[in-house]
C-alpha cells in the first residue's frame, strides 16, 4: 500500500513539472506596412509582466514560463500597441507584423536670450 501511495505522489509531481516550461521564444517585430523593422518596441507577456526590448534591427529574445501550447504577447511602441497570439510549438524565431502609423512629428525651435542682469556665480559683475 505503501508503494502505491509512492507511485501516486511520483506520477502527480511529474505532471506538475510537465505542466509548464520555460521557453526562449526569438522573434523579430516588422511594421506590416513597409515591412521595415520596429526597434526599441516593448514586448510583453502580460499574464506574468515578464518582458523585453527588440534591437535596432526588430529582434527579440525573451523567456517564458508557459503552461500552454500558446502565449500571448504584447507589443508596445511610441504610436502603436498589439497584441498577438503565438504557437510554443515552433522552433524557430517568429516574425511579428505590427500595424504602426508613421508619426509625423513636428520640428521644435528653442530660443535663447540674455539679459544685462544675469550674473556668473564666482563673478563681481554682469555677464
Amino acid at each position: 500500500m505503501r508503494t502505491l501511495g509512492v507511485l501516486f505522489l511520483l506520477i502527480g509531481l511529474s505532471g506538475l513539472a510537465a505542466a509548464s516550461a520555460v521557453v526562449d521564444l526569438q522573434g523579430r517585430l516588422l511594421n506590416r506596412a513597409d515591412s521595415l523593422p520596429l526597434a526599441f518596441a516593448v514586448v510583453r507577456e502580460p499574464a506574468s509582466g515578464t518582458g523585453t526590448t527588440a534591437d535596432i534591427d526588430g529582434r527579440f529574445n525573451i523567456r517564458l514560463e508557459v503552461e500552454t501550447d500558446s502565449v500571448l504577447l504584447e507589443v508596445t511602441r511610441v504610436g502603436c500597441r498589439a497584441k498577438h497570439w503565438v504557437s510554443m510549438r515552433s522552433t524557430t524565431p517568429i516574425v511579428l507584423f505590427i500595424d504602426c502609423p508613421a508619426l509625423n512629428i513636428r520640428e521644435v525651435g528653442i530660443q535663447g536670450y540674455m539679459h544685462a542682469g544675469a550674473y556668473r556665480i564666482g563673478a563681481d559683475g554682469p555677464v
